[in-house]
Protein backbone atom coordinates (compact mmCIF):
# COMPACT_ATOMS: atom_id res chain seq x y z
CA UNK A 1 0.00 0.00 0.00
CA UNK A 2 1.31 3.35 -0.75
CA UNK A 3 2.27 6.42 1.53
CA UNK A 4 -0.99 8.10 -0.06
CA UNK A 5 -3.76 5.38 1.07
CA UNK A 6 -2.20 4.95 4.60
CA UNK A 7 -3.07 8.51 6.02
CA UNK A 8 -6.90 9.05 6.29
CA UNK A 9 -9.02 11.92 8.39
CA UNK A 10 -9.54 10.02 11.35
CA UNK A 11 -5.59 9.61 11.79
CA UNK A 12 -5.42 13.72 11.21
CA UNK A 13 -8.13 14.51 13.26
CA UNK A 14 -6.66 12.84 15.94
CA UNK A 15 -3.44 13.67 15.41
CA UNK A 16 -4.72 17.50 15.40
CA UNK A 17 -6.24 17.03 18.83
CA UNK A 18 -2.64 16.00 19.96
CA UNK A 19 -1.21 18.70 18.73
CA UNK A 20 -3.76 21.29 19.78
CA UNK A 21 -4.20 19.30 23.59
CA UNK A 22 0.09 19.58 23.60
CA UNK A 23 0.38 23.21 22.65
CA UNK A 24 -2.58 23.87 25.79
CA UNK A 25 -0.40 21.79 28.32
CA UNK A 26 2.79 24.51 26.99
CA UNK A 27 0.52 27.22 27.46
CA UNK A 28 1.08 28.36 23.99
CA UNK A 29 -0.15 31.97 22.34
CA UNK A 30 -2.38 30.40 19.89
CA UNK A 31 -4.26 28.14 21.65
CA UNK A 32 -4.23 29.91 25.03
CA UNK A 33 -7.95 30.39 25.11
CA UNK A 34 -8.94 26.61 24.72
CA UNK A 35 -10.46 25.41 27.54
CA UNK A 36 -10.96 21.83 26.18
CA UNK A 37 -11.28 19.87 23.10
CA UNK A 38 -13.50 17.10 21.92
CA UNK A 39 -13.82 14.58 21.81
CA UNK A 40 -11.24 13.69 24.52
CA UNK A 41 -11.29 10.25 23.19
CA UNK A 42 -11.99 8.85 19.48
CA UNK A 43 -12.28 10.36 15.75
CA UNK A 44 -15.58 12.89 16.34
CA UNK A 45 -19.22 13.75 18.19
CA UNK A 46 -21.80 11.84 16.68
CA UNK A 47 -24.95 13.55 16.55
CA UNK A 48 -27.24 11.05 15.30
CA UNK A 49 -26.82 9.27 18.61
CA UNK A 50 -30.01 8.46 20.29
CA UNK A 51 -29.69 11.26 23.28
CA UNK A 52 -29.05 13.46 20.64
CA UNK A 53 -31.78 12.85 18.55
CA UNK A 54 -34.13 13.06 21.59
CA UNK A 55 -32.87 16.53 22.63
CA UNK A 56 -33.10 17.54 19.25
CA UNK A 57 -36.85 16.84 18.94
CA UNK A 58 -37.54 18.14 22.09
CA UNK A 59 -35.80 21.46 21.54
CA UNK A 60 -36.96 22.01 17.68
CA UNK A 61 -39.78 19.95 17.76
CA UNK A 62 -38.69 17.95 14.58
CA UNK A 63 -38.59 14.73 12.96
CA UNK A 64 -36.24 15.07 10.29
CA UNK A 65 -32.69 15.51 12.66
CA UNK A 66 -28.81 15.98 11.22
CA UNK A 67 -26.64 13.53 10.60
CA UNK A 68 -23.83 15.24 11.98
CA UNK A 69 -20.24 14.16 13.28
CA UNK A 70 -18.30 17.09 14.61
CA UNK A 71 -14.49 16.68 14.02
CA UNK A 72 -13.57 18.77 16.56
CA UNK A 73 -14.82 21.01 18.86
CA UNK A 74 -12.57 23.34 20.89
CA UNK A 75 -14.43 24.77 23.77
CA UNK A 76 -12.56 29.00 24.08
CA UNK A 77 -12.90 31.09 26.96
CA UNK A 78 -13.30 34.11 25.34
CA UNK A 79 -16.67 35.61 24.93
CA UNK A 80 -18.61 35.76 21.59
CA UNK A 81 -19.93 39.13 20.27
CA UNK A 82 -22.57 39.37 17.07
CA UNK A 83 -23.53 42.87 16.63
CA UNK A 84 -22.54 44.00 19.59
CA UNK A 85 -24.78 41.51 21.29
CA UNK A 86 -22.35 39.83 23.97
CA UNK A 87 -23.58 35.74 23.89
CA UNK A 88 -21.27 35.34 27.10
CA UNK A 89 -18.59 32.38 27.04
CA UNK A 90 -17.75 29.58 27.13
CA UNK A 91 -17.85 29.98 22.90
CA UNK A 92 -17.79 26.50 21.17
CA UNK A 93 -16.06 26.38 17.90
CA UNK A 94 -16.74 23.44 16.00
CA UNK A 95 -14.12 22.34 12.86
CA UNK A 96 -14.92 20.18 9.99
CA UNK A 97 -11.41 18.72 8.69
CA UNK A 98 -11.29 17.72 4.92
CA UNK A 99 -8.35 15.62 3.90
CA UNK A 100 -7.21 15.98 -0.18
CA UNK A 101 -5.04 12.94 -1.66
CA UNK A 102 -3.88 13.29 -5.52
CA UNK A 103 -5.92 11.13 -7.43
CA UNK A 104 -9.05 11.75 -5.46
CA UNK A 105 -11.96 12.79 -6.24
CA UNK A 106 -13.13 15.70 -4.35
CA UNK A 107 -14.98 18.89 -4.94
CA UNK A 108 -12.91 22.39 -3.84
CA UNK A 109 -16.18 22.82 -1.70
CA UNK A 110 -16.03 19.24 0.39
CA UNK A 111 -17.22 19.87 4.01
CA UNK A 112 -19.04 23.27 2.95
CA UNK A 113 -22.09 22.08 4.09
CA UNK A 114 -21.08 20.50 7.07
CA UNK A 115 -19.19 23.32 8.91
CA UNK A 116 -22.30 25.69 7.96
CA UNK A 117 -24.65 22.88 9.82
CA UNK A 118 -22.64 22.85 12.90
CA UNK A 119 -23.98 27.01 13.53
CA UNK A 120 -27.38 24.95 13.10
CA UNK A 121 -27.47 22.59 15.55
CA UNK A 122 -25.97 25.32 18.17
CA UNK A 123 -22.34 26.14 18.19
CA UNK A 124 -20.96 29.67 18.36
CA UNK A 125 -17.75 29.32 15.41
CA UNK A 126 -17.34 27.03 12.40
CA UNK A 127 -14.45 26.32 10.51
CA UNK A 128 -13.07 24.14 8.08
CA UNK A 129 -9.94 22.81 7.42
CA UNK A 130 -8.33 21.39 4.13
CA UNK A 131 -5.48 19.38 4.68
CA UNK A 132 -3.42 18.32 1.71
CA UNK A 133 -1.63 15.23 1.50
CA UNK A 134 2.04 15.66 0.81
CA UNK A 135 1.91 14.03 -2.31
CA UNK A 136 -0.80 16.17 -3.85
CA UNK A 137 -0.09 19.32 -6.22
CA UNK A 138 1.42 22.49 -4.91
CA UNK A 139 -0.63 24.15 -7.32
CA UNK A 140 -3.66 22.08 -6.87
CA UNK A 141 -3.52 22.57 -3.55
CA UNK A 142 -3.06 26.70 -4.33
CA UNK A 143 -5.74 27.07 -6.76
CA UNK A 144 -8.41 25.04 -4.72
CA UNK A 145 -7.69 27.23 -1.09
CA UNK A 146 -7.98 30.41 -3.12
CA UNK A 147 -11.44 29.00 -4.66
CA UNK A 148 -12.48 28.29 -1.56
CA UNK A 149 -11.39 31.81 0.21
CA UNK A 150 -13.20 33.40 -2.34
CA UNK A 151 -16.23 31.72 -2.03
CA UNK A 152 -16.44 31.93 1.60
CA UNK A 153 -15.50 35.63 1.54
CA UNK A 154 -17.22 36.71 -1.76
CA UNK A 155 -20.89 35.37 0.32
CA UNK A 156 -19.87 36.14 3.54
CA UNK A 157 -20.05 33.25 4.96
CA UNK A 158 -20.68 32.43 8.97
CA UNK A 159 -17.37 30.00 9.22
CA UNK A 160 -13.42 30.41 8.77
CA UNK A 161 -11.49 28.91 6.26
CA UNK A 162 -7.87 27.38 6.25
CA UNK A 163 -6.73 25.66 3.86
CA UNK A 164 -2.68 23.92 4.39
CA UNK A 165 -0.50 20.89 2.92
CA UNK A 166 1.11 18.28 5.40
CA UNK A 167 4.88 18.37 4.54
CA UNK A 168 5.83 14.86 5.29
CA UNK A 169 3.79 12.02 6.56
CA UNK A 170 6.68 11.09 9.31
CA UNK A 171 5.59 14.33 11.13
CA UNK A 172 1.94 15.19 10.90
CA UNK A 173 2.33 18.72 12.67
CA UNK A 174 4.39 20.40 10.07
CA UNK A 175 2.20 22.52 7.61
CA UNK A 176 2.66 25.10 4.61
CA UNK A 177 0.13 27.26 4.89
CA UNK A 178 -1.98 28.40 1.68
CA UNK A 179 -5.17 30.74 2.92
Amino acid sequence: MSSVNNLNERTLVERLRELILKAIDKKEVLVADVWKVLPEKGYSINLASKRFLEFWRGWWGEGHTPQLEIDLILVLSNEVRINNLNLGRPCLLGIEVKLFKPGGHMNFYEGLDQALAYLRVGLDKAALLHVFHPEYSDDWARKHAKTMETLVDGLKLPISYVACKLESLGELGKFVIFS
